[in-house]
């Protein structure tokens, strides 16, 4: 493989990676890669339970070259400390008192099921 002589090929674990030299490394505004995490879905399904996913990408000149999820799930009446904007704005508006009463029967209801008889 021939490269012009400003380019340095470094070879590491069977793997070719091209970088600059530090004369040549591109000034600020030439390329930009960036990552962002976003929430890009969010449903309340019958029972209440908020599910979200956020996105995390890796984007280059405007393309997204990477993206991988992460999946999260909310109980009705869980703490929301820490959770994105968006996410604790849908819990809010869906988990009534009503809905997290319900919620909290069926999860007694359940673990009395379960529970052998004495």
């Amino acid at each position: 493989m021939t490269l012009p002589e400003k380019y340095n090929l470094w070879e590491r674990s069977q793997s070719n990676y091209l970088h600059w030299t530090d004369a040549d490394r591109p000034t600020k505004g030439t390329y930009m890669i960036t990552k962002e995490t976003v929430v890009d879905q969010i449903t309340v399904v019958e029972n209440g339970i908020v599910l979200y996913r956020e996105a995390t990408r890796i984007i280059e000149d405007g393309k997204v070259l990477t993206q991988t999820y992460h999946r999260t799930s909310l109980t009705p009446g869980q703490d929301l400390t820490d959770q994105p904007e968006k996410v604790v704005a849908i819990a809010q508006a869906a988990w009534t008192p009503e809905v997290v009463a319900a919620y909290e029967a069926a999860q007694l209801e359940a673990q009395l099921a379960v529970q052998p008889n004495p």
